[in-house]
């Protein structure tokens, strides 16, 4: 293996440096070289429910439901389920047609209608065995990376 990478998305620093040592000295062992890529995470906008489901941490969705994307929970009835990005900004970007990946894409929903302070969202494919939208769970939105309004540049 010429190099060998280190997600930092998991483990910690210590998890980090064990494998480093022990890349190290397979290196030294074999004579072979071996670079060391460390992946760092960066900033992740993660769900958090703001309605339904907010106790359980998690809420059943299905094909075809709506769900409300918002920063509050106010003006909506107790039955919505309502999600938040937990991040300024992001709602305000978000126009009909994009496309809000859920669960790290495993659930993907489409902007039907988009307001400056909430957006409707209809559920257009679950690719878990285990529909539920569960809080804390990152977020990934087509189009937002380039808009001038995004707080993080990559």
């Amino acid at each position: 293996m010429g190099t060998a990478r280190i997600n930092c998305a998991h483990d910690d620093e210590s998890v980090w440096q064990e494998m480093v040592d022990r890349i190290r000295l397979a290196s030294k062992e074999t004579g072979i070289p071996c670079k060391i890529h460390v992946d760092l995470a960066g900033p992740k906008i993660r769900t958090k429910l703001l309605a339904k489901g907010r106790k359980k941490g998690r809420v059943k969705i299905e094909n075809g439901q709506t769900v409300w994307l918002s920063n509050t929970s106010k003006g909506f009835r107790a039955k919505d389920t309502v999600i938040s990005p937990n991040e300024p900004g992001v709602i305000e970007g978000l126009k009909p047609g994009d496309r809000v990946f859920i669960d790290d894409g495993l659930i993907l929903a489409v902007v039907e209608k988009a307001e400056k302070d909430k957006a409707e969202l209809k559920i257009t494919r679950i690719s878990s065995k285990k529909p539920f939208i569960k809080k804390r769970k990152g977020y990934q939105f087509s189009g937002l990376l380039t808009a001038d309004f995004f707080p993080y540049r990559f």
